[in-house]
């Protein structure tokens, strides 16, 4: 797989040369099945991926590639647990759009090594709360989640595996394959590495647009975290809360610009049950201080 111009050669390492090579096996996997399009095979990979986690699919994949779908499911499942926190679906989606197939949208997506670098950068920061609250991230154009994945593992590699548990993250993108595979990698990674993230909401659509354009993908939170903590995905609150980071980021061009957004902790349960019957309420600002 080629390599990009924050990554020359020269620079790369046996653990990158490794990751690649061992990527390639997908894209071949996702190339070599001629009677449907490469971005086909991979959106019905990242449907079955969900579905374990209880995600409807898109689509039902034909029953011709159920054999490919289970053996390439494998090879992705390995592919994780062998480099995990990397963005594997998304050099695998660029890998196929690179060769012209039908498919790939063609959108820029940050390469690793500046992914690695911003999650490392935004590793400080607020102190974990220790009254069960939650600290907000939010990434207003996931694309495959390749930042939301470098922000974790440096939030790991600051504070050790226990401290996602602090953490509340929000993604959202107007494609929705990049959406689901961004909700994919974050989850099939806590999953295989058998860590815990305090809450996880993903939406497909436009921020900055009204709240009935957009759909959730997944929401889910760790199982002691009570419902009178956690807001429903499409409150008015959170949608408000998104289109204020997206506002608050619109100078930005390219998605590097736009990194994680983070925030003050969450609400407590005292000002979530004042404002829980409000269906149309917006005093709850869940990204406050962003």
């Amino acid at each position: 797989m080629p390599g990009n111009a924050a990554e020359s050669c020269h620079h790369r390492t046996f653990t990158d040369i490794a990751r690649d090579r061992a990527l390639q096996g997908l894209v071949d996997a996702c190339v070599r099945v001629g009677k449907y399009q490469p971005g086909e095979l991979l959106g019905w990979l990242v449907d079955d991926v969900l579905a374990d986690f209880g995600v409807p699919k898109e689509a039902p994949a034909p029953d011709d590639v159920r054999e490919w779908l289970r053996s390439a499911a494998a090879v992705y499942a390995d592919l994780v647990a062998r480099f995990p926190f990397v963005d594997v679906l998304g050099l695998v989606y660029q890998s196929i759009g690179s060769r012209g197939h039908r498919g790939a949208l063609g959108q820029f997506f940050t390469p690793p090594s500046v992914s690695a670098l911003i999650g490392s950068m935004l590793a400080g920061g607020a102190d974990l709360p220790a009254d069960g609250r939650l600290l907000r991230a939010c990434e207003p154009a996931c694309g495959s989640g390749a930042l939301l994945l470098a922000f974790m593992q440096a939030q790991m590699d600051a504070r050790g595996p226990s401290a996602l548990r602090s953490w509340s993250i929000s993604a959202i993108d107007l494609d929705v394959l990049c959406a689901r595979m961004c909700a994919a990698q974050v989850l099939a990674n806590l999953l295989l590495q058998r860590i815990e993230l305090g809450e996880l909401v993903v939406y497909r659509g436009n921020a900055l647009g009204p709240r009935s354009g957009l759909s959730v993908v997944i929401h889910t939170t760790v199982a002691d975290l009570t419902p009178d903590v956690v807001l429903p995905a499409l409150h008015p609150s959170r949608v408000a809360a998104l289109r204020a980071v997206v506002e608050a980021h619109d100078g930005s061009t390219d998605r590097v610009a736009r990194d994680v957004a983070k925030a003050s902790p969450a609400p407590t349960k005292q000002a979530v049950r004042a404002h829980s019957d409000q269906a149309h309420s917006t005093e709850v600002d869940l990204f406050a201080g962003c």
